[in-house]
């Protein structure tokens, strides 16, 4: 999170030395992926239900508070600092970004959020945070469904929720591919051209166990590997890159195999890295920075 966060603010910030510094986004789906459906699973397996009102509530608890704070002030702020037209469309932005569907406000306007020249919005920032509920409204469902056609087939829960997910992953993959080759600036912002990213993380959720039993050296191998894919992208990476497309590969794989690899040992030299003081500091107020840095 500290890396997703920090490589985000340095993008942002327009410090030329990490250009691909967007990629942190990718990263915080991996993440959120891993950590939300790993929550699912443990309730499914469990108690062999998912509750959607306690999964909801509990986004709710979490989210809500911080997100609707740092709209009300950029709402107040705006109205004093934008000129009209630009006020109008903040005020339509804080609306969408409140539904969780500010992403498909800003494809629609076709805002290309690597563009240099662009004027963004002040909740721009807020498009990734939609795409996490839109897949969190459809995946808790998705679930559920696998676990009554598990009951009626006497099917084992896991394995046909991993297929499941794993189409799910492989078609907005192919999907992500074409779609930015056709109209980059809309793929960007696409729920259907992100999902695979966070689907990535929760189709590790499902190997948690196994991957517990991995050897230390090869826990070593790919934790470090997986840091040299997330820095090399944000460092070799640029706003020229078509994106998401399967570019998009680099920052999620080597996010996904430093999780695999966390699970198995928490004594690599990545691991260790990664769980210095400071960064875990900056992991925890992740949330917020993100929120706040923008506007």
């Amino acid at each position: 999170r500290a890396i997703a966060v920090g490589t985000v603010l340095i993008y942002h910030v327009g410090i030329p030395f990490m250009p691909g510094g967007f990629v942190g986004v990718d990263i915080f789906f991996v993440i959120s992926g891993f950590l939300i459906t790993s929550l699912l699973l443990r309730e499914a397996t469990s108690s062999g239900r998912i509750s959607i009102a306690d999964f909801y509530a509990r986004r709710a608890r979490r989210l809500l508070p911080a997100a609707s704070v740092v709209l009300i002030a950029t709402a107040v702020a705006g109205w004093f600092i934008l000129p009209g037209e630009d006020r109008l469309n903040l005020g339509k932005d804080v609306i969408a970004a409140t539904a969780y569907v500010i992403n498909w406000t800003l494809a629609f306007r076709s805002v290309d959020y690597l563009a240099e020249d662009a004027a963004p919005s002040a909740l721009q920032h807020y498009w990734s945070l939609s795409v996490e509920e839109q897949f969190y409204v459809f995946w808790p469902l998705i679930i559920m469904v696998g676990l009554f056609v598990a009951h009626r087939t006497r099917a084992r829960v896991k394995p046909l929720l991993f297929a499941l997910l794993g189409l799910i992953a492989a078609a907005s993959l192919g999907y992500s591919v074409v779609h930015t080759a056709a109209d980059p600036a809309t793929a960007y912002f696409f729920s259907t051209t992100r999902i695979w990213e966070l689907a990535i993380g929760a189709l590790l959720a499902f190997a948690v166990v196994r991957l517990a039993r991995l050897p230390h050296r090869l826990a070593e191998v790919m934790a470090g590997l997986g840091l040299v894919l997330v820095l090399g992208s944000a460092f070799f990476l640029s706003a020229s890159t078509p994106w998401p497309s399967f570019w998009a590969l680099f920052p999620t794989v080597g996010s996904a195999l430093i999780i695999a690899a966390g699970c198995a040992s928490s004594e690599t030299v990545t691991a260790r890295l990664l769980g210095l003081r400071p960064m875990v500091f900056i992991g925890g107020l992740s949330y917020a920075i993100y929120l706040w840095h923008w506007p």
